[in-house]
């Protein structure tokens, strides 16, 4: 007897096979008909940037807008004399009205309203915005910092170096004199030397009256002047001027206030030596003791 076999019922399943793998189309591929079709600027973008479809065409418009940014763009006016359109295009610009400009105070260099006032016109004339007109001001102010370190510094400088000088001439005097207690005579009796030249107070009012150039100059001349007359010098002294309208012009000068002015050098000596004609003048006492 022939055995039935046993058969599953169970469907049988259709095997899956995937289809090979395709490159995803753009969205809204251009048609031939389209790209013949569309206005001559588009049609030659289109063929520019070798785009076939409108998603590239929106791609490339983000992309843009990356770049420009986004909202309303701004645009130059046409004409010149487009008035209201060039206010507008530089109010877009962020340049404000010339009394829209507000600069920030600094007391180590204060600017006036009338200086201020300049730099507002200035800033509305060359269309800054508020940030660049600050920044200018502010330029401005960092070179006037740096330009009032650097004359401190020579000042200082020049301070240092004359003090040196004035102690080096001092400690030579200390020495002509036989001491310090001498000097200190030889300061009293300059004083008297001044004094009798009629000069004292201006030294005094200049700050000179102690400085140790000032206390030889008068002892030179002290040493210069014997019983109303002067020793002559290896080189003659002679001025076409009045030698006391000189000498006044001499002490009213700036070269003579200012300590460290170029040519001061110069200018004291010929002071010393208007002050030993003055002194030997018939105007001038008629003797200056010899100490």
């Amino acid at each position: 007897m022939t055995e039935l076999l046993d058969v599953s019922t169970e469907s049988v399943k259709t095997a899956q096979t995937e289809a090979p793998g395709t490159e995803p189309t753009s969205w809204m591929p251009l048609s031939e008909e389209q790209r013949n079709t569309a206005p001559e600027a588009v049609k030659n973008l289109l063929e520019a940037k070798k785009w076939t479809s409108s998603e590239e065409i929106a791609t490339g418009y983000t992309d843009l807008e990356k770049i420009l940014g986004k909202g309303d763009h701004i645009f130059k006016p046409e004409s010149p004399d487009d008035v209201d359109g060039w206010t507008k295009y530089w109010q877009q610009l962020g340049v404000p009205e010339e009394a829209g400009y507000e600069f920030e105070a600094d007391e180590t260099v204060p600017f006036d309203d009338a200086l201020l006032g300049r730099f507002r016109k200035f800033a509305k004339d060359t269309h800054l915005n508020k940030e660049q007109a600050s920044g200018i001001v502010q330029f401005q102010r960092d070179i006037i910092k740096e330009v009032m370190a650097s004359e401190a510094d020579a000042e200082a400088t020049a301070l240092e170096t004359s003090e040196s000088e004035k102690e080096t001439i001092r400690k030579a005097l200390v020495t002509k004199a036989g001491g310090e207690v001498a000097y200190q005579n030889m300061m009293i009796e300059s004083r008297q030397i001044a004094d009798e030249l009629g000069i004292y107070t201006t030294l005094e009012k200049k700050g000179l009256a102690s400085d140790p150039e000032i206390i030889g100059m008068l002892q030179e001349i002290k040493n210069r002047t014997k019983e109303g007359t002067i020793i002559k010098v290896d080189e003659p002294v002679t001025s076409a001027k009045d030698p006391k309208a000189e000498l006044k012009e001499i002490t009213e000068s700036e070269i003579f206030k200012n300590k460290f002015a170029p040519g001061r050098k110069e200018l004291m000596k010929r002071y010393m030596e208007l002050c030993t004609i003055v002194g030997n003048s018939e105007n001038a006492p008629k003797r200056v003791q010899d100490g």
